[in-house]
């Protein structure tokens, strides 16, 4: 007996050991089609998503300010207590430009106690960061001291397209009833308003600059103790592929992109929207296809290969290199 017990146990350890190891599941064509209709809809949204920001560089290149300012700016909720904590701060700024950051934080700290049981939240503006593949929030704020209509018609078109992407999760408009019944108010306000959107973000943007050139800002790095020289958040810049876009510090470094001075400003706008213009094109052209693509199905996908290398190229080797191309297979066909 002690025998077969001896023999089962070595028959059971071989048997373990020869059985193999599941196979995984091979992705079905649904799946497959799956995948690819999502690879679709983003595409369709960042295509959705460049070409607002043209429209908005287009509206703003056409009104003339002291100095040159984001283009892209929207609406977010700030608790009231940081917005007693920065105007204290800011006060104290003004007051002794020489205080240490230590000395802020501390004074901030005493001066807010009594306001800690706030739980309101103020409607402020904010410029956001340009980068094409990831849209959000500088730290600069701008108070919003009341919702006018004419402002409607751009905050829900800016705010239909944002609550689709990833910058979603950080606009407080999404995350709060109060964000969700002002959103409400907007689309009302936006419907009985004559103004188109163009007029809409230039009232909405002409207030920011206004507040902003009259010392009516603040930058939620100083919750933090920083005190930074560029109040924005943001830096113009020119990217590897000749865009123009204002970004922060961070995606700067990871695009390797130039920041321009004063003067590379002023002389870049004509070139930003010829530019702007030959990307606007490209992309309906591939916008097209792809809607087409879409209604076919997965199996059809190659149809758009040719304009999606195409704009795949421009991105990396800049509009001018791309244009310069274009013109010598022309002369060279004319021969």
């Amino acid at each position: 007996m002690k025998a077969f017990s001896l023999l089962l146990k070595y028959v059971r350890q071989e048997l373990s050991k020869s059985k193999k190891p599941k196979r995984t599941e091979e992705p079905t064509e649904n799946n497959n089609v799956i995948d690819s209709n999502n690879t679709a809809i983003q595409e369709l949204y960042e295509l959705t998503q460049r070409k607002f920001l043209r429209q908005l560089i287009q509206i703003s290149n056409q009104v003339s300010t002291s100095r040159l300012y984001p283009r892209l700016l929207c609406i977010d909720f700030i608790d009231e207590e940081k917005i007693s904590k920065l105007k204290f701060i800011k006060r104290l700024r003004n007051v002794a430009a020489t205080v240490e950051p230590e000395d802020m934080n501390y004074a901030r700290a005493e001066s807010l106690e009594e306001n800690s049981a706030s739980s309101k939240l103020i409607p402020c503006i904010r410029p956001m960061c340009e980068h094409e593949e990831s849209w959000h929030f500088s730290d600069c704020i701008v108070i919003l001291p009341e919702l006018l209509s004419s402002y409607c018609p751009f905050l829900v078109r800016i705010i239909s397209i944002l609550r689709n992407g990833s910058s979603s999760n950080e606009l407080g408009v999404f995350l709060s009833e109060q964000g969700n019944n002002l959103f409400n108010d907007m689309k009302e306000k936006s419907q009985g308003e004559s103004l188109d959107m163009g007029d809409s973000y230039h009232s909405f943007r002409s207030f920011f600059i206004s507040e902003f050139e009259n010392d009516g800002y603040y930058s939620l790095s100083w919750l933090g103790g920083n005190s930074i020289s560029n109040p924005l958040g943001l830096e113009n810049c020119e990217l590897r592929n000749g865009k123009i876009l204002w970004m922060c510090k961070k995606h700067i470094e990871e695009t390797d992109a130039e920041i321009l001075s004063d003067q590379d400003n002023f002389t870049s706008n004509q070139i930003e929207q010829e530019k702007n213009n030959l990307i606007e094109e490209l992309d309906e052209s591939f916008l097209k296809d792809r809607e087409r693509e879409t209604e076919r199905g997965v199996h059809g996908v190659h149809g758009v290969l040719q304009n999606k290398t195409c704009f795949s190229y421009i991105k990396v080797v800049g509009i001018e290199n791309w244009t310069r191309k274009q013109n010598m297979s022309t002369e060279i066909s004319n021969h």
